[in-house]
């Protein structure tokens, strides 16, 4: 489902590691109804951090456009059975 490049991949998944409070996460570009390039962000945060603002915090460190769209808060993320992220559940 990609839509935007490697770099930009890595760029925008750059706050998975780098932000307090994330245990994990995984970026995905999709492409919405309006063949509009979208930036989806699944994270798993520790308990206190749910409510954080994490697209205001990144606006400090990387440009707009590697901003996501839309950032959905999990408990945890889904693992295959090799215990990798599932990126298709």
């Amino acid at each position: 489902m990609g839509c935007c490049s490697n770099s930009e991949q890595k760029n925008a998944s750059w706050f998975c590691g780098n932000v307090s409070g994330i245990k994990e996460c995984v970026v995905v570009h999709t492409m919405s109804k309006n063949n509009l390039s979208r930036i989806v962000a699944y994270v798993a945060v520790e308990e206190e951090e749910a409510e954080r603002n994490y697209k205001a915090e990144l606006r400090q460190y990387v440009p707009g456009y590697m901003i996501p769209n839309r950032i959905i808060i999990l408990d945890v993320l889904p693992k295959n059975a090799n215990g990798k992220i599932d990126r298709n559940r």
